[in-house]
């Protein structure tokens, strides 16, 4: 034999037939083209296997994930009472604030501005506006009076409660 054999190799074929040395070849090629064939099929084998391991893993912590799933919505249901519940004392809230800003016959904040504006338009302003003129025309009587050197008298009438009430 050559060299390169090792002679473990040489000694075991030494025992070896050739019609055993045929059979062991087509053994191997026989199990090849088998494993070729069955493989895939062989392999979806294990896959399924391993999911449903999986499955029963998942199926295995089912309860835990309820209980889990129970005591948050517990949690949440609590959290909604109390959200619901100022929500509630808001909305309470928010109609006295639009009881308070919109017209209702005279009680509301709005009702009071709107007398407000009402004598300050046609009392107030009025007013002020004559006594601007008043104003003005005293300050040209004044200039007149100054330039032409002639003393100035002035008669001031005091308004009585009947002219105050009327106005």
């Amino acid at each position: 034999m050559a060299e390169w054999v090792p002679d473990w190799l040489v000694s075991f074929l030494g025992g070896v037939t050739l019609l055993e040395a045929i059979l062991w070849v087509v053994a191997v090629a026989g199990f090849l083209l088998v494993l070729r064939k069955v493989g895939p099929w062989f392999v979806s084998f294990a896959r399924a296997v391993l999911s449903t391991a999986s499955l029963i893993d998942s199926v295995k912590g089912l309860p835990a994930f309820i209980e889990r799933t129970d005591s948050t919505l517990g949690t949440q249901n609590a959290t909604l009472e109390a959200q619901n519940r100022t929500l509630a004392v808001q909305d309470e809230r928010i109609a006295e604030i639009h009881h308070e800003t919109h017209t209702n016959n005279g009680s509301s904040i709005k009702d009071a501005v709107v007398r407000v504006e009402e004598v300050v338009n046609t009392q107030i302003l009025p007013a002020l506006k004559s006594l601007g003129t008043a104003g003005a025309e005293l300050r040209q009587d004044f200039e007149d009076a100054q330039n032409s050197g002639s003393e100035i008298h002035l008669t001031v009438t005091p308004k009585t409660a009947s002219t105050t009430e009327e106005s």
